[in-house]
């Protein structure tokens, strides 16, 4: 499987092309590492970064490239090197071997064998209808809020200032928390139970900060 690597470093010049000049000869070196299919020159003038977005046939190949490239670096006096490689090998991954698995019949068909086999219509019918309920909920209390804070509510005032509060608040709490806080407010005391309307809830106060 091909696998997408992209890699940047600091580096403070030349640039444009003085800078392919001078790494020709580590161009044609690169040239020359096994399973390197073609490799594509990137700057950054004002990060003062380089580098350059390989793509390798196998994932060996670029694990083992990337161990020699940092070590390079290293030799050069290059503090590190970043790295956006996890998200390439996902995405090359996901392209590569999903894309032909995509039809009409895997769109609609429900799940077999514990998701093993079979479609996703169920999930992204339940998905679609979830994110209904929580942007029929939480767009017009954002908006409603939006417009209190910003036309009918004195930014020093003690209204205002709860709000505003109370909406950072919701901000910074974690996901699991208003999952928690969910599942006893609407699943247990509102008696909804585990059902799309209390997920929907319960998105609809983690997007409301957002909106």
């Amino acid at each position: 499987m091909p696998i997408l690597l992209q890699v940047d470093f600091p580096y403070q010049g030349p640039w444009g092309e003085d800078m392919a000049q001078a790494m020709q000869g580590l161009a044609q070196s690169i040239a020359q590492e096994p399973g390197l299919l073609w490799k594509i020159w990137t700057e950054n003038r004002d990060a003062s970064e380089a580098g350059g977005i390989y793509l390798f046939a196998d994932q060996a190949s670029a694990t083992a490239y990337l161990d020699m490239h940092r070590a390079r670096l290293l030799g050069f006096g290059v503090p590190g090197i970043y790295v956006l490689g996890a998200f390439a090998w996902i995405l090359g991954d996901l392209l590569v071997a999903g894309l032909g698995q995509v039809d009409w019949a895997f769109l609609t068909a429900p799940p077999q064998d514990a998701g093993r086999a079979g479609g996703v219509g169920p999930i992204l019918a339940s998905t679609g209808i979830l994110l209904a309920i929580c942007l029929v909920v939480a767009v017009p209390l954002g908006l409603g809020a939006a417009i209190f804070l910003a036309e009918f509510t004195p930014a020093e005032g003690r209204l205002g200032r709860l709000v505003r509060r109370s909406l950072d608040v919701l901000a910074g709490v974690p996901s699991i928390v208003f999952g928690l806080f969910g599942n006893v407010l609407f699943c247990k005391t509102l008696g909804l139970g585990f059902s799309l309307l209390s997920g929907g809830l319960t998105l609809a106060c983690m997007a409301l900060p957002l909106i």
